[in-house]
């Protein structure tokens, strides 16, 4: 609005929203940068939405002056009446907040969010949003872009949709409903109010439902705290998994894979066979075990994503994992390995660490973090560090998509090396004070 404000300056009834706000230079851009004065100064109704404050220099404290970041927070700020004094030639107050009379509330500001519904079981029997009670017009609902049917109750605010239909959403997801208030053929105003959910196929949160993974070709699975797994898990199918596995930052312990039958031949096959075009991410294991097996998966593949994973971890091979597998069609793609024993076109592996407890590999030279790119093309890995036990390579045969990723055979020579994880997810990783790096869930004491 101005740069400066001096001795009598009147702002009266102005409502300023950002779409956006660039301030990596110089700290500009707010409605004003100071006062040289505040004598004589009025600022009555001056609110800004989508920035953190006002001004940059001086002191004006009004109730009816106000930065927002939200337009949540913007209403929940409103009290009764406060608008009263807005020039109705001008403004209409619509949803609460005040609105030019010839612009809907849609093209003023952005949705009033409801908060997020962390997670949302795909099976439950129905599915209901809590809106706001009395909020008038008909709603028009969008699931991620896409107009769906639903069910409006204005007298309790709630929206509620078929469970056939609440089970297609798998994932994370944003629901919006643009309310319309109509004035014969005329549209008068809208509203708009959003909720985010993350639904799930399963969640996650003992070693039981870890079980359910087993055999499984899509869908949204995610963790909800860290649990501890006994025994070894047994996939002991060739399944190609297209959907996500979300840990959500926390951390397995004590999970074991591979198992060898009574004559000597592998039976387990990874947490997955094979990652095609899916997702695994966020997620951490400690004291886990390799008897012979590939961890993560034997192979990822067309466009699959590993992310966000740290792994402590003992490789115990006893036999030879590239001729003993079990009801294997193709035993030559299966190389004991951490991540995977193929990266394969398009896939993606970003901010790994692998921390070996034990590496018994002197006999058939695997168990590294992965065995081959065994197809270049799109392939990226990316922030991939193993140290421990010895281990001198990342790969066995070739891994030219590699950058930004090393072995270290020691953590002496990992935390010597310098790596910098400024850039690292914070809501994942802990930098320790040493220089290393772990996953916040793995260790209680940051070590």
């Amino acid at each position: 609005l101005a740069s400066q404000i001096l001795y009598g300056s009147t702002f009266r009834n102005c409502v300023i929203v950002y779409n956006g706000l660039n301030q990596d230079i110089a700290k500009t851009g707010y409605p004003f940068y100071q006062f040289e004065t505040t004598e004589a100064v009025v600022l009555d109704g001056v609110y800004a939405v989508g920035v953190d404050k006002m001004h940059v220099n001086g002191d004006y404290t009004s109730e009816l002056v106000g930065a927002y970041l939200t337009t949540s927070e913007f209403k929940n700020s409103v009290k009764e009446g406060q608008f009263d004094g807005f020039d109705s030639t001008f403004w209409n107050t619509y949803n609460g907040l005040p609105v030019p009379k010839n612009l809907p509330f849609k093209a003023v500001y952005a949705p009033i969010e409801l908060g997020d519904v962390e997670l949302a079981s795909l099976q439950t029997e129905n599915y209901e949003i809590q809106l706001e009670k009395g909020i008038t017009g008909t709603p028009v609902i969008e699931v991620n872009g896409k107009t769906v049917a639903a069910n409006y109750d204005a007298s309790s605010g709630k929206l509620s949709f078929a469970t056939s239909l609440v089970k297609t959403w798998a994932g994370e997801t944003v629901i919006t409903a643009t309310f319309v208030d109509k004035n014969g053929t005329d549209v008068i105003a809208n509203g708009v109010v959003s909720v985010k959910a993350t639904f799930c196929t399963l969640i996650i949160s003992n070693a039981q439902e870890l079980n359910q993974l087993v055999g499984v070709t899509d869908g949204y699975y995610v963790l909800d705290t860290n649990f501890t797994y006994s025994g070894v898990y047994k996939n002991t199918v060739q399944n190609v998994f297209k959907g996500t596995l979300d840990g959500r930052g926390y951390c397995i312990d004590g999970l074991t894979i591979g198992e060898f039958d009574k004559n000597g031949k592998m039976t387990s096959l990874g947490l997955f066979y094979m990652v095609q075009g899916g997702t695994v991410k966020n997620l951490a294991f400690t004291n886990a075990v390799s008897n012979g097996s590939c961890f993560i998966a034997n192979r990822l593949n067309m466009g699959a994503k590993v992310e966000n994973i740290y792994v402590e971890i003992s490789m115990t091979t006893a036999t030879d994992p590239r001729t003993n597998f079990n009801n294997i069609s193709s035993d030559w793609e299966v190389r004991e390995s951490v991540i995977a024993s193929q990266v394969h076109f398009n896939a993606t592996v970003k901010n790994v660490i692998i921390q070996y407890n034990a590496l018994n590999n002197t006999a058939y030279d695997v168990g590294y973090a992965f065995y081959t790119d065994y197809n270049g093309s799109g392939n990226s890995v990316r922030g991939v560090y193993c140290y421990g036990s010895n281990v001198s390579t990342l790969y066995k045969h070739n891994l030219s998509c590699a950058t930004n990723s090393a072995a270290y055979t020691n953590y002496e020579a990992f935390i010597g090396a310098k790596i910098d994880f400024s850039q690292w997810d914070k809501d994942f990783w802990t930098v320790k004070a040493d220089g290393g790096i772990c996953a916040t869930s793995a260790r209680s004491d940051g070590n």
